[in-house]
């Protein structure tokens, strides 16, 4: 009978990967192995020295002593405690601060009968003034000529807020122009216009990587399991272990709402590519496009039988290359915050 024969076929991408987590799982455990072996030897020499002194110490000394050894220090836990509560008061501040936009409404449009109303409330005359119908068209003009030209040479000149100093003039002088009160039906039209144009390019759109989250929630799900689970207390304990995973999806999916003015500039530069959704589709379709191996046995009567088997090395590399990429999460989440709610342009 021949024995099976099994072949492993490794391309040069999937080599290079596979060395490098090699490399990065054997630094990973030296480290550890020699953290380990230092605080062990830490702490054998803190013991002798403790046993040594307690002999001329008085026994409620030695007990404190005894004690503050055990424990951490208090100051290294007070700086723990202070950095967590940094992270969550960072991720729960910027969470309600990135709903409270995703709600805001940039302009809400005016009719005739409003401006006859509030005009009769501050007991003015029903027919606005010459000035007051300039002011307002100065307004106006001044929020058309600080935007943006969209249209193309040779056509109508079109103009939309590019810019989120674009969006933040264009709200302060709206406004200025609602409160001069114009009674000109055309004026009226106008603001509404403009007011309508500003809305629609400031309105956020989610453009974050589905996937992410996805691998983000399956991370979640396989260290809850891993973790020592024996009652319903304990899956919900480690689930709340695990907040710096799904909060940080929580926070990823806030940030990674776009005004739709950002949105059609990037799609200008770069497509409707998704960066992380690149990544992880990489990963996967490097175990998915990675040629399975056949075995094929040969016995004694003459029969032989064939069984195919998956590329264990491209499934072990999408892995942990995407428990990696899902554990950055929060990385992910931070560069869109930024982009899409501080520095956006």
């Amino acid at each position: 009978m021949k024995k099976p024969s099994i072949t492993f076929n490794l391309n040069g991408l999937q080599f290079a990967f596979l060395l490098l987590l090699l490399v990065f799982t054997t630094f990973s455990v030296s480290s550890a192995t020699a953290s380990t072996s230092a605080a062990t030897n830490s702490t054998a020499l803190g013991i002798a020295q403790q046993a040594e002194d307690s002999i001329a110490a008085s026994p409620e000394i030695a007990s404190e002593t005894t004690t503050k050894a055990e424990g951490k220090p208090f100051w290294q836990t007070l700086k723990e405690t202070l950095i967590a509560l940094f992270f969550l008061t960072f991720f729960v501040g910027a969470s309600i601060y990135m709903y409270l936009e995703l709600k805001r409404v940039y302009f809400v449009p005016i009719t005739l009968a409003q401006v006859l109303e509030e005009r009769k409330t501050r007991n003015m005359t029903d027919d606005s003034t010459d000035e007051q119908d300039a002011n307002t068209n100065h307004f106006l003009e001044s929020v058309f000529n600080d935007w943006s030209v969209i249209s193309a040479a040779g056509e109508e000149e079109l103009r939309a807020p590019r810019k989120r100093i674009h969006v933040q003039n264009a709200c302060r002088k709206l406004e200025e122009a609602k409160n001069h009160l114009s009674t000109d039906p055309i004026l009226i039209e106008r603001i509404n216009e403009l007011g309508e144009v500003l809305n629609h390019n400031a309105k956020r759109r989610y453009t974050g990587s589905n996937k992410l989250l996805i691998v983000a929630g399956l991370i979640t799900a396989f260290f809850i399991l891993i973790m020592g689970n024996e009652t319903f207390g304990d899956y919900v304990r480690n689930f709340l272990n695990m907040w710096f995973i799904w909060g940080a999806a929580i926070f990823y999916f806030f940030a990674s709402y776009a005004p739709q003015f950002l949105i059609e500039k990037r799609e200008k530069r770069f497509g409707n590519a998704n960066i992380t959704s690149g990544i992880i589709g990489f990963f996967a379709a490097m175990f998915f496009s990675a040629p399975a191996y056949d075995t094929v046995t040969h016995w004694s009567d003459g029969s032989k039988t064939k069984e195919t088997n998956i590329n264990w090395i491209a499934l072990i590399i999408m892995i942990f290359a995407l428990i990696i990429i899902g554990t950055m999460i929060f990385v992910f989440g931070m560069l869109n915050f930024i982009r899409n709610f501080v520095l956006y342009a």
